[in-house]
């Protein structure tokens, strides 16, 4: 995957992947404030911007629940990143409000995101999820995200923004793991904070 034609190279937050469709699964919990959704939002921006025509791209934000692309005006595909596109998604990306969530919306947001058939996705968040849920359900959840079926082998990349515990970057480090991907730690810009 990721090696045919139209594909170019695609970089967020320095996670480099040849992909002609890109998918991002971006966590908007509450979690994420004092800029750290603004640094995502911020790159994700810098990202588009890069992607060439011959590209699509959607985005996913998931707490509560799942945000498809201009939720609540959703469209279905991936889209391209054209001047009008560019402009909707940046007015888009105002309108993201933090929300509470855990890991079973972001299991949701996952297999969404391979339903879009991709060349690459890439997961960031702070991996609190999995506190937020008794001890039992905990492991089930982490089991599903590392076993989920990815049946066209989409490589899933990782990105942790704040991670506290060990227990956060070893689940999202394995996520990526298992799905061809690689995991990355990356830091909130103290611009946005």
């Amino acid at each position: 995957l990721g090696m045919g034609e139209g594909n170019a190279l695609t970089e967020f937050f320095g996670t480099k992947s040849t992909a002609r469709n890109v998918v991002f699964v971006i966590d908007n919990t509450g979690s994420m404030a004092s800029g750290g959704l603004e640094t995502v939002i911020v790159e994700m921006l810098k990202t588009v911007e890069a992607l060439d025509s011959k590209q699509r791209f959607y985005v996913y934000f998931f707490s509560d629940q799942v945000y498809p692309l201009f939720y609540p005006q959703t469209v279905n595909t991936l889209i391209r990143p054209n001047s009008a596109n560019k402009q909707k998604l940046r007015r888009w990306l105002d309108t993201v409000e933090f929300c509470t969530g855990g890991v079973w919306q972001l299991t949701q947001a996952l297999e969404a995101a391979y339903e879009l058939d991709p060349d690459v996705v890439y997961l960031l968040t702070d991996g609190r999820h999995w506190g937020a849920v008794r001890a039992d359900y905990k492991v089930e959840a982490v089991k599903n995200l590392r076993s989920r079926t990815n049946p066209h082998g989409i490589p899933v990349h990782t990105l942790c923004m704040g991670c506290q515990t060990d227990f956060d970057r070893e689940n999202l480090a394995q996520v990526a793991e298992v799905n061809g991907g690689t995991f990355r730690e990356v830091a909130v810009s103290p611009a946005m904070v």
